[in-house]
């Protein structure tokens, strides 16, 4: 099923392109502004009332990439796509190498740090996000939250693995450095 919904992105924005051509020979003057969006599916924050959209993401969205969504309740926060939702997004083949840190590594760095979080905020350059985070009541898990902010705000690997090491979390960023492959 993933690969249908792959390929039917492909054909869709093929068939807009060929829109596209066809009406700027007949109207060259003209353009056409499109951009395809996902419809949320979250349980949090979906009802049939409150349709809204996944946010648009500057880089290219993957399956292992967190996402947020434009719902009142949990809007700015970031979650991992449901089933239904990734189906639409690539996922990152196996063996390339990635500078970014997936959602399982997140999910283990903010069980390992523990109350560390506002110590690794500001070894981030994040302590004032931190502080917003921690004021919000419907984020469950505040460490994962900066992590997902921080890789959406194009965090590196590397980086990380050195704060972590500067912090005394020395196997979780050896597990981290050595997680570099998918």
């Amino acid at each position: 099923f993933n690969k249908t919904c792959q390929d039917l992105l492909v054909v869709l924005d093929e068939s807009c392109q060929e829109v596209d051509e066809c009406f700027h020979q007949t109207s060259p003057s003209s353009s056409i502004h499109r951009k395809f969006q996902f419809l949320c599916k979250s349980g949090d924050c979906s009802s049939a009332a409150d349709v809204h959209y996944l946010k648009d993401n500057d880089e290219i969205q993957t399956q292992s990439d967190p996402c947020s969504c434009e719902g009142k309740k949990k809007q700015g926060m970031f979650r991992n796509l449901t089933k239904e939702e990734a189906y639409w997004f690539p996922a990152v083949p196996q063996g390339v190498k990635t500078k970014r840190i997936s959602q399982q590594e997140m999910l283990q760095i903010s069980r390992g740090i523990g109350g560390s979080g506002e110590d690794l905020a500001a070894r981030l350059g994040r302590l004032q996000k931190w502080h917003e985070i921690k004021q919000d009541p419907t984020a469950p898990n505040k460490v994962l939250n900066l992590l997902y902010e921080w890789d959406k705000e194009g965090g590196e690997r590397e980086k990380l693995v050195e704060h972590l090491k500067e912090l005394g979390f020395v196997q979780l960023a050896e597990e981290l450095a050595g997680n570099d492959t998918n």
